[in-house]
């Protein structure tokens, strides 16, 4: 009851889907029946009733919609864009209008300027291939930036090895869009620590490292004089790792409230 006063009287628009559950239908047909008008954008190639067709699922909410209009006696308009805003090229458009079709497809009415297949021996040289190629692009185009490239992959787990050596040989800045854990963010492990070296009495050096490597704290120095001493060996050097905790313990102490401080402010 809520929900039809709340659409009564709006106009709705409904955009990015393809089909719906069966849930959500039942709230179309609240929004069908209340609302004053509802636009519906499905993405579809041509006006057609056939199973066979790329866009089947489309053309059945397509359907669907329409009969759900036809129960409640509503007046339904269907308007079919035929000419593709979205592509900056004509090879682009008639690439993705025809990359998934079968059959024989005849070839492109224009020269294909905009698409190129390069065939590598390894991911190696296709990586040296597409990074030499934005970086002659980026030379050669001064209104184009790194922000305007995206490079897709099917295979992200094939090139992770590799991407940071190619992309810094040709000094172009890059974000590899993986999926991390939030709890191994730098930041998230800054937190954590400093939260645990407010309720130590005692200092726990791994703690103490972790929070300083984090990046989040000003001790990277902390991390630098820490290797300089454990990488040697030698009683003299040990000696030298002893009294070098023994400092760090009392800067510990001296500063454990400055580090706490934005924790307590909470």
């Amino acid at each position: 009851m809520d929900l039809e006063r709340f659409i009564s009287g709006k106009t709705i628009f409904i955009d990015e889907f393809e089909s719906f559950t069966e849930d959500e239908y039942a709230m179309l047909e609240v929004m069908v029946g209340t609302a004053a008008d509802i636009y519906i954008t499905l993405r579809m190639e041509e006006q057609s009733e056939s199973a066979d067709t790329l866009f089947a699922t489309v053309q059945e909410t397509r359907n669907r919609m329409l009969e759900l209009a036809k129960r409640f006696h509503i007046a339904s308009d269907v308007q079919f864009c035929a000419e593709t805003k979205r592509f900056f090229s004509a090879d682009l458009a008639y690439l993705s209008k025809t990359v998934f079709r079968s059959g024989s497809i005849a070839a492109c009415p224009e020269q294909a300027q905009h698409i190129h297949i390069f065939e590598a021996r390894d991911a190696v040289s296709e990586l040296e291939y597409v990074c030499a190629t934005i970086r002659k692009q980026l030379m050669q185009d001064d209104t184009l930036h790194c922000n305007d490239i995206a490079i897709l992959t099917n295979d992200l787990e094939a090139y992770r090895p590799i991407v940071h050596h190619a992309f810094s040989r040709y000094e172009l800045p890059f974000y590899l869009d993986t999926a991390v854990s939030v709890l191994h963010h730098p930041f998230s492990v800054s937190l954590l620590t400093l939260l645990e070296l407010v309720q130590q009495r005692h200092l726990q050096t791994d703690c103490l490292l972790r929070y300083a490597k984090a990046g989040f704290s000003g001790c990277d120095w902390l991390c630098r004089n820490w290797r300089t001493i454990v990488i040697s060996g030698t009683s003299r050097e040990k000696r030298g790792k002893c009294h070098f905790l023994y400092q760090k313990k009392n800067l510990y102490r001296k500063n454990k409230q400055r580090w706490s401080r934005p924790v307590s402010s909470w």
